[in-house]
């Protein structure tokens, strides 16, 4: 894709990296190589195309579930509109080919002579362009630009222009710049301060560097692409869809009847022949002497108490009886959930742990193979396999201004807002996206280990335990018992709400941010081209590159299959000291020292994490003691 601010002036960005830095309303540095010199510019409008091939309306909906998600964590959402849908939304991605598909104009506007300071401001950026090939006119010395802006946490921003020094009419004539974030009237050396009220909130604003990252905080999710799997479909079309597929990872469907139910489709025999019983019992009850009304009741009662044989009726009483969950959409929820799983463990190129200690051999790395299986049980990994060709959705839908979690705001007094994109078409609103193809590496943890670890920190009740001898009820339990509701992008899970949901759910978190920082640290990917996806259902976690650049080399790969023992052994290592300790582990119990990652890599703004749960702890003090789920893995 091109990014096109005038004419003749274009960079090339990869589609990825323009959905994180090159949005509508934010500032970007551009180069214009005809001169040799870099400018800030600022993203004016797409030139976009709509999407095609996507699930629309479920992405859509994950956009409505983060809006509401942000508002009812004491934020702001702005131009978002009363209805966010598919009927109200598109889903726009760049156009491609000859054409730019990002336009950006110089901004700010106000520049300086490099030999004696004079300020010059310019109307647009194609006048600024056109202006001598950006020499003074004072000293034919080069116009060196002024990129500094005002940010607002209502969402307003603008570049930093000068005021008239109103001594005399002196206007802007005299006007240098001091280097120090103020201007000066050379006539009679009034100073000028850089301030500004914002025009919206009317806070007092100070300018700072336009491409300073608090100015534009975008704000993204990621989604498995569903949409050529049968099952989607299926999903879709069929009411008891999630049932079904709840009930095949339940053990209560064979394959082959659930691959001819997926393809056919739910047969509606079961229905009809109800029908025709309550029929033929309406008709006998009357002719016993009832009335049509009272016939009709008994022949409810009695339909309804006959025992189906039908495969389809079984497995409807079967969810019903065993899943506490029956609301339709967080039953789909759970669906698309085991959809995700699957599609990552079935991508057609996979490497499992026995591909990865052949090829090790092969490799001679120094990592020992042999010890691939026991190091994999060590760290409580029921599977792990290198997954390529996993196809995500990525989709930014707004941006906040200085500050992006609408908690802290709020107990600032300070509420901040989400403001969604400039509207491309008249018709409808519109949130950006782009699919990629990438690879990663799938991390399903072992469900019994989790039990056991909650069991013997009194995380958990033994009442409330289930039978850990049996996979099926262990499945069943993470279904019912983790509920994905409780789990906000914008704010911590409160323990006292769901305590099982916050102890598995931070223990999943901090195991993936783990794996991902190690992960970036062996395979000499920048950290931020990795990104986590995590299925707390399941459970399972997915690091992945978020990036075109990790999947064509196969860096991911390579980490699995040549070091997999070395890099979650060292991970291990390295979790055991964090140089902000004692502090970290005693008070804050995570933090940028040990587990957090920059926001475009972690899914949940760096919520819900606690090391002592990996490596374990104890408070000398009250003799608390915490048992870590990975405390003896490097033991034996």
């Amino acid at each position: 894709m091109n990014i096109m601010e005038v004419k003749d002036n274009e960079m090339q960005r990869g589609l990825n990296q323009a959905l994180y830095k090159y949005l509508p309303d934010s500032w970007i540095d551009f180069y214009i190589k005809k001169t040799r010199t870099a400018y800030t510019a600022r993203v004016k409008n797409w030139n976009s195309g709509e999407l095609q091939d996507i699930n629309k309306k479920r992405l859509i909906e994950q956009v409505r579930l983060l809006t509401e998600s942000f508002v009812s964590n004491g934020g702001n959402v702005s131009n978002f509109g009363s209805e966010i849908s598919d009927k109200t939304y598109d889903v726009l991605t760049p156009r491609g080919g000859i054409n730019p598909d990002i336009i950006a104009e110089v901004n700010p506007l106000t520049f300086f002579c490099s030999g004696c300071r004079k300020v010059y401001v310019f109307k647009s950026s194609d006048t600024f362009l056109k202006f001598g090939n950006g020499l003074s006119q004072c000293c034919q010395k080069s116009l060196k630009q002024i990129s500094l802006v005002y940010a607002c946490e209502c969402g307003w921003a603008g570049p930093v222009t000068p005021r008239p020094c109103l001594n005399q009419g002196h206007g802007f004539e005299f006007l240098k710049y001091t280097g120090r974030y103020a201007f000066i009237c050379s006539k009679d050396g009034r100073i000028l301060e850089m301030r500004k009220k914002c025009p919206n909130c009317g806070k007092l604003l100070f300018p700072q560097n336009a491409l300073d990252q608090s100015n534009y905080i975008p704000f993204s999710f990621s989604l498995i692409d569903l949409l050529d799997m049968d099952e989607e479909e299926f999903l879709s079309n069929e009411e008891l869809g999630a049932k079904v597929i709840l009930a095949y990872w339940l053990g209560q469907i064979d394959e082959l009847n659930y691959k001819n139910l997926i393809k056919n489709g739910i047969p509606k025999e079961s229905d009809e022949t109800k029908n025709v019983q309550y029929q033929l019992m309406v008709k006998q009850f009357m002719n016993n002497g009832l009335t049509k009304e009272q016939a009709e009741n008994f022949a409810k009662m009695a339909v309804s108490g006959l025992s189906s044989t039908s495969e389809i009726d079984k497995i409807k009483d079967y969810i019903d009886i065993n899943i506490v969950i029956q609301d339709a959409n967080k039953l789909n929820k759970q669906a698309i959930e085991i959809l995700e799983f699957k599609r990552i463990l079935n991508t057609g190129s996979v490497s499992t742990l026995e591909d990865a200690k052949r090829i090790s051999k092969i490799l001679n790395t120094h990592s020992r193979p042999e010890n691939y299986d026991k190091t994999a049980e060590k760290f409580g990994i029921k599977t792990v396999q290198a997954s390529g060709n996993v196809p995500f959705v990525f989709c930014s839908y707004g941006y906040t201004r200085k500050n992006s979690d609408p908690v802290e705001a709020a107990k600032t007094k300070k509420p901040i807002t989400l403001t969604a994109f400039p509207q491309e078409r008249n018709e409808k609103k519109n949130v950006y996206a782009t699919k990629l193809n990438t690879e990663g590496i799938l991390f399903e943890i072992d469900r019994k280990r989790i039990v056991e670890w909650m069991l013997l920190n009194g995380f958990l009740s033994p009442n409330v335990a289930p039978d850990i001898s049996d996979d099926i009820e262990l499945k069943k339990w993470f279904i019912n018992y983790i509920n994905t509701d409780k789990i906000s992008t914008f704010s911590n899970i409160n323990r006292m709400e769901d305590n099982i949901t916050y102890y598995v759910y931070n223990l999943l978190h901090s195991m993936s941010h783990a794996f991902l920082k190690q992960a970036a640290y062996l395979c000499g990917l920048d950290k931020n081209s990795l990104s986590e996806y995590i299925l707390p259902n399941i459970p399972a976690i997915f690091i992945y590159c978020q990036n075109s650049q990790g999947f064509s080399l196969g860096a991911l790969f390579n980490l699995f299959e040549a070091y997999f023992d070395k890099w979650l052994t060292s991970m291990r290592s390295e979790l055991e000291k964090c140089i902000f300790d004692p502090i970290c582990i005693e008070r804050d119990r995570a933090c940028a020292g040990c587990l957090y990652l920059n926001e475009v890599s972690c899914i949940h703004f760096n919520k819900d994490l606690d090391r002592r749960f990996l490596i374990g702890w104890y408070d000398k003090d009250s003799g608390e003691k915490i048992h870590g789920f990975w405390e003896d893995a490097l033991n034996g």
